[in-house]
């Protein structure tokens, strides 16, 4: 599935359902943001073997950020920086109750993340 987010086209993939039946109710279950490693060389794809079996107790979000999987590109590369990639993040996540799981590569995007982000860091 494709959002608009900043101008772009990004690209992301949900595993598992949002609500789960327990007993006669619903039960909203939590909602995980997985993100890939750098622009460019790599996507979501190759998280989904270590997120599947998280499917059953949470909604798994796979993101692909500018650059990345089928999300578009920035024009010039230079462009891209952790900050950048974390206003992505809080972009995609605003209406959200959302964790954020980093990939190898981003426990600084985190970081970022949790410093634009008041509610977040609180």
């Amino acid at each position: 599935m494709f959002v608009d987010l900043n101008g772009r086209r990004i690209f992301f993939d949900v595993d598992g359902e949002k609500f789960a039946p327990d007993g006669p109710v619903l039960r909203e279950k939590p909602t995980l943001i997985a993100i890939h490693g750098a622009p460019g060389i790599s996507d979501h794809a190759a998280l989904k073997p270590w997120f599947k079996a998280l499917r059953d107790d949470m909604q798994i979000i796979y993101l692909d950020l500018p650059g990345a999987g089928r999300s578009d590109a920035l024009s010039d590369p230079s462009h891209y920086s952790l900050e950048l990639w974390a206003d992505y993040v809080a972009a995609f996540s605003a209406a959200r109750s959302c964790a954020f799981l980093p990939g190898t590569a981003f426990f600084r995007l985190a970081r970022s993340f949790l410093a634009i982000t008041p509610a977040a860091s609180s």
